[in-house]
């Protein structure tokens, strides 16, 4: 029997239904769903990121003024009249030389503290430097106390005065000198022979773990009870906890305080198995201290945490006194010590030795907590010796290191931003680079003296403060949660993720489509 005839009409109106759908589909259905599926992108402010290299470049950013370090001289430094304008020159020169003939990053400015000390008193706070003369082989080198005071050694049986004031300022403020000169751009090629070494980030508080542990190798349990009841010992937990006391309280009385808003501690006892070949590997003279941490990272230990009641980054560092297990391959009599950056130190020692030990922390703690630190190499000999900054430099130096690893940071973001272009930028990560970029700009204001007329000690550790702010929080708009869980998500993916879905709805509009097209060509 042969089907009638479908209608015209039922013809017309499937023919409009399907081309409704595909209306929907193509002009409603698919920007919806290409707008909802996109990654948000909040636009940042990318161009000022070469600009802030740029103010980096001019020397740091302190092109057009340069970091003052103002010092007055005692009259028992001031010869005649003349004396201070020598030095000032000699200074000048020296400062200039060492810049390779560019316009140094700071400059050291000599005054007469007899006729200049009312005029400056009230406006900024200087080095006080005296002179000595004396009859000691060799002199003394010059010093710097807590209290920025200078003492400049000069001998009596000759010797021209303003060369030896030139050559004790310029000893004094030795780091300053190399780092400054040396690090306009982070480049430690510019001078041979030496090498950069960077330390802990700078943290307003710190805190540190102390640990007295004990190790066992797993076959000397005969002695654990002797060298537990030893170590338990009332009087060598006393000694232990007052030996970390008296450490904590020296560093909260020295001129590290003025960096630091609090120091915090804690001190524990703790028992430790470790296999045959650990102990022995420990008992060597070849440990390293990539197997120390390795080691250190498989024993667990569970500092106690630290939180700050409002908010700040603190600077955790542990440290551990770690006794040798009993074992024949012994061949160390003395204490073996290792730091290790962002972590803390670790000392090896056969014997229970609290005393040295607690000098050997106090050692790391000033390492660890030293913004930069240089090895230097005698070209004439191969000789290195190690050269940190004192804590007098601690404020410039650590400032300076904060700025440019804030600028590092930034344009690293800038070039992964601009290079991916299906990253997602949240809203989050714009408000973080905009907090960065503002206390950059301020750490440079104080250090240009803008906001207070000169360059003080407040004023030092305002700009310190800001330039660890900027780092730090450089380094979160990196690794925001948020942006970092959609970093790269491309067209393709997302097709490949919802094609799955609409293919089951797209299916049935295609096979409608094609009745359409076939119906329409048999009318023609």
């Amino acid at each position: 029997m042969a089907l009638s005839p479908e209608p015209a009409e039922a013809v017309s109106l499937r023919r409009n239904v399907v081309f409704s759908f595909w209306a929907v589909f193509l002009f409603l259905g698919l920007p919806l769903w290409y707008q909802t599926t996109a990654i948000h992108r909040t636009p940042l402010p990318l161009s000022k990121v070469p600009k802030l290299n740029a103010l980096l470049e001019s020397g740091l950013g302190l092109a057009d003024h340069s970091l003052p370090i103002a010092v007055n001289l005692d009259s028992s430094c001031v010869a005649d009249a003349g004396t201070v304008a020598a030095v000032n020159e000699r200074l000048g020169q020296s400062l200039l030389k060492s810049s390779g003939d560019r316009n140094p990053a700071f400059t050291i400015k000599v005054r007469d503290k007899a006729s200049d000390e009312q005029a400056h008193a009230a406006v900024e706070t200087a080095y006080e430097a005296d002179c000595t003369w004396t009859k000691k082989t060799p002199l003394p080198k010059t010093r710097i106390s807590k209290t920025d005071k200078i003492s400049i050694y000069i001998p009596e049986d000759g010797g021209n005065q303003v060369d030896r004031i030139v050559e004790g300022l310029e000893s004094i403020f030795k780091a300053d000198i190399l780092f400054f000169n040396r690090h306009r751009l982070g480049s430690v090629e510019d001078a041979p022979g030496s090498i950069l070494v960077k330390g802990s980030p700078y943290s307003e508080q710190v805190h540190f773990s102390f640990t007295l542990l004990v190790a066992y190798g797993q076959d000397s349990e005969q002695s654990l009870a002797s060298r537990t009841d030893s170590v338990l010992d009332s009087q060598t937990q006393k000694s232990w906890r007052s030996q970390i006391s008296a450490l904590v309280s020296s560093l909260e009385n020295s001129e590290l305080s003025r960096y630091l808003s609090s120091i915090t501690y804690d001190s524990d006892i703790g028992f430790q198995y470790i296999s045959k070949s650990d102990a022995d590997m420990l008992a060597g003279s070849t440990v390293t201290a990539d197997q120390l941490s390795s080691l250190m990272d498989s024993f667990e230990l569970q500092p106690v945490t630290f939180k700050s009641e409002d908010s700040a980054e603190v600077g955790f560092f542990q440290f551990i006194y770690l006794l040798l297990p009993d074992s024949e391959k012994t061949t160390r009599s003395r204490p073996m010590s290792f730091t290790i950056a962002n972590w803390g130190g670790v000392i090896l020692s056969p014997a229970l030795e609290i005393a040295s030990a607690t000098k050997i922390f106090e050692k790391q703690i000033d390492k660890l907590l030293s913004p930069v630190s240089f090895i230097l190499t005698d070209p004439t000999t191969g000789s290195t010796s190690t050269l940190r900054p004192m804590r007098h430099e601690f404020a410039r130096i650590a400032t300076i290191t904060n700025l440019r690893a804030a600028s590092d940071t930034l344009s690293a973001l800038s070039h992964l931003v601009t290079s991916l272009k299906e990253m997602a930028v949240p809203q989050t990560v714009r408000d973080l680079f905009d907090s960065s970029f503002f206390e950059w700009r301020e750490s440079v204001a104080v250090l240009h003296g803008r906001r207070r007329g000169a360059y003080n000690k407040v004023s030092e550790q305002l700009s310190l403060r800001r330039a660890a702010a900027a780092a730090r929080v450089a380094k979160k708009a990196v690794f925001e949660k948020n942006m970092m869980l959609n970093m790269f998500v491309p067209f393709q993916h997302k097709v490949a993720v919802y094609l799955p879905l609409l293919g089951p709805g797209l299916v049935p509009l295609f096979i409608s489509l094609k009745r359409v097209l076939k119906e329409r060509r048999n009318q023609q």
